[in-house]
């Protein structure tokens, strides 16, 4: 059943070799009769226009194009196993406590929004985790396939409740957003955490030496977007997991689980537990990257890796050890009964979002500021796409405001650009913008802030503004020695209209003159959102460094993206 390619031979090949009998952890049909159950919970039909159109639930047992060499069905054809794909939480409870011949379930994850592919009582999801977790409890193994979050939902809600052989519950949480579409190579991943996979050939489990999931492996696509594990430290909201509030995993936090892969971004993206001796359940696998199920299956690695994934979980060589050469026949998993309880409330169904995100730039245009002018023209496309790519299911339209100081100097024009999703039309637009004017230190916020509110077509998904100034707001109350009184209380009231409106407003100050005024700012806005509805309003402000126009341009690319990544929706509980 298992394979004997000589290892000499098979540490000469600098890429992965073709699939065939001889190099594969074991050979065609090694597993005839057994069945998997694929639980997919997330689609573009639920994620909307900005997902890609082969993240569907019928793209893994069919290809999504000609071109495409295969799908998730033909890793499991080749062994023999029959491939169940279910997309509604009663559908899988009925498969799995059926046990015989399902060995595995697999688990595409979703957001938890209360929203399935096709439909379907998603307030069910609890008693969908319990039956789960009997499942693996007879020795059944589980694959969960995570992406960028918040699509980790059932991995997380399954690591909360299980719990491993000496009453030990895991501390590891799938959470974040890195950007993959990178190649893996093999190596010592106690020595090097980027983009590496464990190169260990085997292990042991007590008497029973297993091959790695690396197997035959030379490299592995990573995904297009990659979850990653953390651990989490104390009491944590578990239904609003922050990446800053967990902390990295070392191997001895980690236990009972194993290391397999890191991402380019030094993340943890593959972990898995091998079911020791005197242990009935079943393996675990969990990986950050789900899209390489899908139209990426034929990514450098990607179809070899999922072979290993499948019959790795079988653990055939603990059972042929334990049960002889034809468990596969015999095999038959223990079934139980669970009777569902459709009109259960389930409290931590996550709120549901809209996709919709909008951002307005907020730039003072006084004479001083040509640089981030320059940065906001050159950079406004790069910035788009590395937000579309970090966040493939927001659908983000950018404008851009740039006010001056028609106080001091009445010559001065504000800039207005609205919202649009043509980034060449945007930056087309913003190309003319020049830095002039100004007649003092202080400029006019209030027609900034004023043109944000009243002119801004904002939708009803997130809204953001990110101000950028190396000057503060008019008042005395905002910036020492300002000899305009009568414009200080003009701004406030527009702070609080933003808070009304849920937006978020992200201060990127320059120097020491605007200060004063974005740390009074931050002061409006969190005391009023301390008297109203919290619907997730923020404001936040960060330092923004001078230096070449190269540093610049990377500064402003680099504040704007942060700016984004700490505005996303955090999708909170009902």
């Amino acid at each position: 059943m298992e394979e004997t390619v000589n290892r000499d031979e098979a540490d000469k090949i600098i890429k992965n070799p073709d699939i065939d009998e001889n190099n594969t952890m074991c050979r065609p049909n090694s597993f005839l009769g057994l069945k998997v159950l694929c639980c997919c919970f997330w689609s573009k039909e639920i994620a909307g226009e900005k997902e890609s159109d082969w993240i569907d639930p019928k793209y893994l047992t069919t290809k999504y194009s000609s071109s495409c060499g295969h799908c998730l069905k033909d890793a499991f054809d080749y062994y023999g196993i029959k491939l169940i794909v279910k997309t509604k939480y009663d559908d899988c409870i009925k498969e799995l406590q059926n046990g015989g011949k399902y060995y595995a379930a697999w688990i595409i994850c979703g957001d938890g929004a209360g929203r399935l592919p096709g439909g379907g009582k998603a307030n069910i999801v609890g008693q969908f985790i319990e039956v789960l977790n009997r499942f693996w409890m007879n020795g059944g193994a589980l694959l969960f396939w995570c992406d960028n979050e918040p699509l980790t939902y059932e991995a997380n809600l399954f690591l909360e409740k299980a719990e491993f052989p000496g009453n030990v519950k895991s501390k590891v949480r799938f959470v974040g957003n890195h950007l993959g579409q990178k190649e893996m190579k093999p190596g010592k991943i106690s020595s090097s955490k980027v983009g590496i996979f464990n190169d260990k050939r085997q292990f042991e489990e007590g008497k029973i030496k297993r091959y790695s999931l690396g197997h035959n492996l030379k490299t592995i696509f990573e995904g297009t977007t990659v979850s990653f594990a953390k651990i989490k430290v104390g009491d944590v909201d578990e239904d609003n997991l922050k990446e800053d509030q967990l902390e990295d995993p070392l191997i001895e936090t980690l236990l009972p689980f194993v290391a397999f892969s890191y991402d380019h971004d030094k993340g943890l993206s593959v972990i898995f537990y091998p079911s020791g001796d005197g242990d009935n359940r079943g393996d675990i696998i969990i990986d950050g990257g789900f899209s390489k199920l899908f139209n990426e299956i034929d990514k450098t690695g990607t179809y070899r890796y999922v072979l290993n994934s499948i019959a790795w979980t079988t653990q055939f060589s603990r059972r042929t050890v334990e049960n002889g050469d034809n468990w596969v026949e015999n095999f038959n998993l223990a079934s139980f009964k669970y009777d569902i309880k459709y009109d259960e409330t389930w409290k931590r169904i996550r709120t549901s979002f809209s996709n919709e995100f909008d951002i307005t730039y907020l730039i003072d245009a006084t004479g001083s500021m040509t640089g981030e002018i320059n940065a906001a023209k050159e950079q406004v496309i790069t910035i788009l796409k590395e937000l579309q790519s970090k966040y493939p299911t927001f659908n983000f339209n950018f404008g851009a405001i740039f006010y001056r100081d028609k106080i001091d100097s009445p010559s001065d024009k504000n800039d207005f650009f609205p919202l649009t999703d043509d980034m060449e039309s945007l930056k087309e637009k913003i190309s003319t913008v020049k830095a002039y004017g100004g007649g003092d230190d202080a400029e006019d916020w209030v027609e900034g802030y004023k043109l944000a509110i009243n002119n801004v077509s904002w939708r009803e998904g997130s809204k953001l503004i990110i101000h950028i100034a190396d000057a503060g707001a008019h008042g005395t109350e905002f910036s020492d020695g300002d000899n305009h009184l009568d414009q200080g209380p003009l701004l406030p009231p527009y702070i609080k209209k933003c808070v009304d409106k849920n937006i978020k407003i992200i201060g990127f100050q320059i120097g020491s003159s605007p200060v004063k005024s974005f740390k009074k700012l931050k002061q409006i806005y969190d005391e009023y959102k301390s008297t109203v509805k919290d619907n997730g309003q923020l404001c936040e402000i960060y330092e923004f460094k001078r230096g070449s126009t190269e540093e610049v341009c990377q500064n402003f690319k680099d504040l704007v993206i942060k700016a984004a990544s700490v505005a996303a929706p955090k999708i909170n509980e009902k």
